[in-house]
């Protein structure tokens, strides 16, 4: 396993903030990298304010991410939860939530409503 598998794993089976430190920037290296959605990529040399910026944006961006999902779970949750129906599209109409009240108001199922065209999915 290679740094940037390890850095994969890292990231998406464990949420941890990665940051590049290489002398790599060709780029199949740096789309493989990418991918991993790291919150740097520092090219050697390097000076160690750059590492010490880097380092500190990427610990901001996690702070903001994790506040964002915390928030996410808690709307998602209020939303579920409440007694009226709720339907969210994006500007196209196109269905991407339902709570359960609005699964019983129109017999529909989320996960077969879902990406579905609120008009043509209503029948109308």
């Amino acid at each position: 396993m290679d740094g940037i598998e390890t850095a994969s794993m890292l990231r998406f089976q464990h949420g941890i903030a990665v940051v590049y430190l290489s002398a790599y920037a060709d780029n199949d290296t740096l789309k493989r990298a990418s991918k991993t959605e790291p919150y740097g990529y520092i090219l050697k040399p390097f000076e160690e304010r750059e590492l010490h910026t880097t380092i500190e944006m990427a610990l901001y961006r996690r702070e903001l991410e994790r506040r964002f999902k915390e928030n996410e779970t808690w709307y998602g949750t209020t939303l579920r939860s409440i007694g009226e129906a709720v339907i969210s599209t994006d500007t196209f109409g196109t269905i991407k939530f339902m709570n359960t009240a609005a699964e019983n108001l129109t017999g529909w199922k989320m996960n077969e409503a879902l990406g579905e065209d609120l008009l043509k999915y209503s029948g109308q």
